[in-house]
């Protein structure tokens, strides 16, 4: 049980002596819901605090902006601010949200996309938000017009071939061709540009795309401090992995990012090296627990599509969490969870395909297509770990059924750190 509750944004946080992990917190949570049918999403503020940690060591000199869309749990966002955390906001809703809530200033907030809605941009100008990035002509004389005291950060086209989300099409100019006849454009109304963007694209695989991008950056910074542009501004944006794997770490971008920085930018204290991570900070805090509800036995080729499965046994389990709740990150961002029973057993008892459906009547809302468990029971739970990026966010209720109510934990020295602010961040 836990020591105590504290508040944090509004919602109660348990708090433990020591960490736990998510699987216990789970168990326990599960226990005491046998006549719930709602399912529940567990969020470890120690994981928060341990990712920005990485960070710090990772990437020193190189200051956070949350990408607040990712996932906007207020808890995590006031977690992200309490360690000086900057945010990556683009709409009225992200911004009002950051200040109003008191999670940072304005300051604070970069207003991070290329083609501004008019009311918007003019909301964040009001505020005084004081960089937007651009990426067209036309966003030039939008802000001249609409926000005339914001400064531009001019985001570019450099993205990563083996990213799993391409970016490159959709926002950002030609470095080579494109970003000089901007810098000029901009001199010539008067929008003052501090600043160069660029998004690899999600879950990049190949770090140098980074060293790629920040070579472009360095040619446009000398175009546009030649032109009279006070440029200080490194924007590394996104495509930082949640995840660390064989295939790419914070610690591999990191190293290839500070190898550049020095390269290219080497005198840092004229520059302000900032980035735009979301599923970095997103993914790990969140566990997602769901009760089963419905059990049938069919085929197991019906599940394996194999015919040599015609005679064993598969079944089909239907939960109380689905693709249009926590797992919209199937849909939305590609990532497709693995469940674990919360009750373990002694790994003797066969392990038979199964199917995880979610609760709607919709055929497409699949969480599993095919896995492996053993026989499971009816009002037994299933729970995911590292499902923060792009889920919850995307959620809605779909067919009448709730999206999953969020509890909160941290340890005692955890929650200190976060109530005290005394870890913030130092660039």
């Amino acid at each position: 049980m836990a020591e105590f509750l504290e508040l944090l944004a509004g919602n109660k946080v348990a708090v433990f002596k020591q960490p736990l992990h998510s699987k216990i917190v789970a168990e326990t949570l599960a226990a005491g819901m046998k006549n719930s049918t709602e399912p529940f999403v567990l969020v470890s503020l120690k994981k928060i605090v341990e990712k920005f940690q990485e960070w710090q060591r990772e990437l020193p000199g190189v200051m956070p902006y949350y990408a607040v869309k990712c996932n906007d749990n207020i808890v995590l966002l006031k977690t992200l601010g309490s360690l000086g955390v900057g945010f990556d906001c683009a709409t009225k809703a992200e911004i009002d949200m950051i200040i109003n809530e008191d999670i940072a200033t304005a300051d604070k907030i970069v207003y991070a996309h290329p083609i501004k809605t008019p009311e918007y941009l003019k909301h964040a100008h009001k505020l005084g938000i004081p960089r937007c990035t651009f990426d067209s002509v036309e966003e030039l004389y939008k802000m001249k017009a609409l926000a005339p005291n914001m400064e531009g950060i001019l985001r570019i086209s450099c993205g990563d071939k083996t990213a799993e989300r391409k970016l490159k099409y959709k926002f950002g100019c030609d470095p080579v061709n494109g970003a000089p006849k901007l810098l000029r454009q901009a001199k010539e109304i008067g929008v003052s540009v501090v600043g160069v963007s660029v998004h690899v694209g999600s879950r990049c695989c190949d770090p140098r795309a980074y060293e790629r991008a920040i070579a472009y950056m360095k040619d446009i910074f000398d175009d546009g401090i030649s032109m009279g542009h006070p440029m200080t501004v490194v924007d590394l944006g996104g495509g930082f992995p949640g995840i660390n794997n064989e295939k790419i770490s914070l610690a591999a971008i990191g190293k290839c990012i500070i190898a550049a920085l020095n390269k290219y930018f080497p005198e840092s204290e004229k520059y302000e090296f900032i980035a735009e991570p979301g599923r970095y900070f997103a993914t790990t805090p969140f566990t997602a627990a769901a009760k089963i509800f419905g059990r049938i036995k069919v085929s197991a080729n019906r599940i394996t599509e194999k015919e040599e499965d015609a005679n064993k046994d598969g079944y089909m389990y239907f939960i109380n969490d689905g693709v249009y709740m926590t797992f919209s990150c199937k849909h939305f961002d590609g990532i497709h969870p693995l469940s674990q029973p919360l009750t373990s057993d002694d790994g003797t008892l066969p392990r038979v395909p199964a199917t995880v459906w979610g609760p709607t009547c919709d055929s497409a809302d699949i969480v599993e297509a095919v896995t492996y468990h053993r026989k499971l029971n009816i009002g037994e739970w299933l729970y995911w770990e590292d499902v923060g990026a792009y889920s919850t966010a995307t959620a809605v209720e779909f067919n009448g059924f709730p999206k999953a109510k969020f509890y909160y934990y941290a340890d005692q020295e955890t929650m200190k750190m976060i109530k005290s602010g005394d870890n913030k961040i130092h660039i």
